[in-house]
């Protein structure tokens, strides 16, 4: 298995005890990204749409893909999964939701609504660490569609450039270095 690097992984985790262990999990799988961990939707929104203390977007780039629990207070994974489906700035980042309950209805509702995948929180920090090393090398090699990741309007859309003549960060693949 190929070194995944350069990923951006936002993570979106009330938990302070499962934001530590995805955090270890990841650094014990020898995935190197950059991580940003938010404890809920309200904030991962606050994130995607670079608002407030998230404004700088070299200190918080847009997420390759996104990891979120699914119960969490103010704005849970289903409601967050439907803000970021419901906003075409960011509707094509991939969300994998995350829960400690295996629940039918729940991964159900999870698809219904744009997930592009629902996880059973593992026990064991060895089989988190496992299931984030598939998880990140997975997203690390799949192309993923231009887009801003971000709300201002560009001057010039890049649909409008032939392929050929966009600049190499318009054809980023996930987990290549941006330009």
């Amino acid at each position: 298995m190929r070194t995944v690097n350069h990923l951006k992984i936002l993570v979106v985790e009330d938990s302070p005890q499962d934001a530590f262990l995805l955090k270890t999990a990841l650094g014990r799988a020898h995935v190197h990204a950059f991580l940003h961990i938010v404890e809920d939707g309200v904030e991962a929104v606050r994130y995607l749409r670079h608002e407030g203390k998230y404004h700088d977007r070299r200190s918080h780039p847009g997420p390759n893909f996104i990891i979120s629990d699914v119960k969490m207070p103010q704005m849970d994974g289903f409601q967050f999964l439907r803000w970021v489906r419901s906003h075409p700035e960011v509707s094509q980042v991939p969300v994998v939701l995350f829960s400690a309950a295996g629940n039918e209805a729940d991964a159900d509702q999870a698809y219904r609504l744009g997930a592009n995948a629902y996880l059973v929180k593992p026990f064991s920090l060895e089989e988190l660490t496992d299931l984030l090393r598939v998880t990140c090398d997975f997203w690390s090699r799949c192309l993923r569609p231009v887009t801003a990741h971000h709300f201002a309007t560009p001057a010039i859309s890049t649909s409008d450039i032939p392929a050929h003549a966009r600049p190499a960060r318009a054809r980023e693949h996930c987990g290549a270095p941006s330009a």
